[in-house]
């Protein structure tokens, strides 16, 4: 006796027949949607713990853009805020300039007759290490006007109206190196005008109205090694006594100073003198 079964058929909706892999394949799908909440969550978490580092990464890509955005309209900032260039701007005082960790202001070619006490440390430029005010028709600098400036290493204020150093402008700037007067109307110099400038390396003094200079103007400064005096039409540089004493200066120039005679007694006290110009004078 033979028996015929009915083939197996997934189209067979009357068949009665179990089939094993089926049932198998079921339970491995409900296992996987038991399984897809912890998936979720694990992820959900992840992303939760992650959040901070995410914020404080585009904290840190937009932070550049913010501190170039705070660049006063007036002005061209450079180098992420580090230089500011305020040339020709038609400004009258220092602006309120952002970022405050600028390191070279240029205010070149301005009017700024007076630089007044704390100029740029009331502004919160204590960073700066180079100020360029050019051309700006400074007439004068008040005792303190660079107070606050611990980094300031060159200073330039050429081409102004200045007739006056008062001594103690720069006694709290001992870090200045190059320090730039030439084309003012400068007179005379207090015998301790540069007092403290223990780092100074070279002053430019030419095209003023200087007449004299005390012997010990430039004594005190250990590292001072280039002095420009050419083009002052009135200075009377003796035959008969030290004009400088300076154990480190190594470069004088003289140069169209209207100089009629000199003797070795002149330079004497200039023990490390390399280069001295005397040129266009009527020696």
């Amino acid at each position: 006796m033979s028996f015929n079964y009915p083939s197996p058929s997934p189209h067979n909706k009357h068949s009665n027949v179990q089939i094993p892999y089926l049932s198998v394949s079921l339970s491995l799908c409900k296992l996987q949607e038991l399984a897809m909440p912890s998936r979720l969550t694990v992820v959900l978490v992840s992303l939760l713990l992650a959040t901070p580092v995410i914020i404080f990464w585009l904290w840190l890509m937009i932070l550049p853009t913010s501190v170039t955005i705070l660049c006063p309209e007036e002005c061209s900032c450079q180098g992420d805020g580090y230089y500011v260039n305020c040339t020709g701007s038609r400004l009258n005082s220092i602006p309120s300039i952002f970022p405050k960790h600028i390191r070279r202001l240029i205010l070149d070619y301005n009017n700024i007759p007076l630089f007044a006490k704390d100029n740029f440390v009331s502004k919160g430029l204590v960073e700066l290490e180079t100020i360029e005010a050019n051309f700006c028709n400074i007439k004068k600098i008040e005792v303190g006007a660079f107070n606050g400036l611990p980094k300031l290493t060159h200073l330039s204020v050429q081409g102004n109206k200045i007739s006056e150093i008062i001594p103690g402008t720069f006694e709290k700037n001992c870090r200045l190196e190059y320090l730039h007067l030439e084309n003012n109307t400068i007179e005379h110099l207090e015998v301790d005008v540069f007092y403290g400038l223990v780092n100074l390396k070279e002053i430019y003094l030419q095209r003023n109205n200087l007449q004299y200079l005390h012997p010990e103007t430039f004594l005190g400064l250990p590292k001072f090694q280039s002095l420009f005096l050419s083009i002052n039409f009135g200075l009377q540089v003796p035959i008969d006594s030290h004009f400088i004493n300076s154990h480190s200066l190594k470069h004088l120039a003289l140069s169209g100073c209207n100089v009629r005679s000199v003797s070795v007694e002149t330079f004497a006290n200039v023990t490390a003198l390399e280069l001295l110009d005397l040129s266009y004078n009527s020696l």
